[in-house]
């Protein structure tokens, strides 16, 4: 797993949050990451009951993936197709946009898919 750190570089999460080889992709998930002071830290967004697989959605943390993927989860929110924010439709980016890592964010700012 990695996270967007800049422009084009990315983090290996796994090395700083050993339990991210236990998360999955969802597009209705268990919880959200959060990048502080070089840290990745899992949030619940509700109540995770013990044995449940930690899940985050991939797209709040990835502007374009290199390498998209089908995605499986089974929610009735599910986007189909996991490649990152830009490749989401607008109504999905505005609805996910404020859980987006900062990096994500600026970069929608600055893409032309807000204008």
């Amino acid at each position: 797993h990695t996270l967007q750190v800049g422009r084009r570089e990315h983090l290996d999460f796994a090395k700083a949050l050993p339990l991210a080889a236990l998360t999955h992709h969802s597009c209705d998930p268990n919880g959200d990451l959060r990048v502080r002071d070089d840290a990745v830290y899992f949030v619940a967004r509700r109540d995770v009951a013990a044995g449940e697989i930690l899940s985050f959605d991939y797209n709040t943390t990835e502007f374009e993936m290199a390498a998209p993927f089908d995605c499986r989860c089974g929610s009735a929110n599910c986007v189909g197709a996991v490649g990152g924010l830009a490749r989401l439709s607008a109504d999905r980016r505005a609805a996910i946009a404020e859980r987006c890592s900062p990096v994500v964010r600026d970069l929608l700012s600055a893409s032309c898919l807000l204008r």
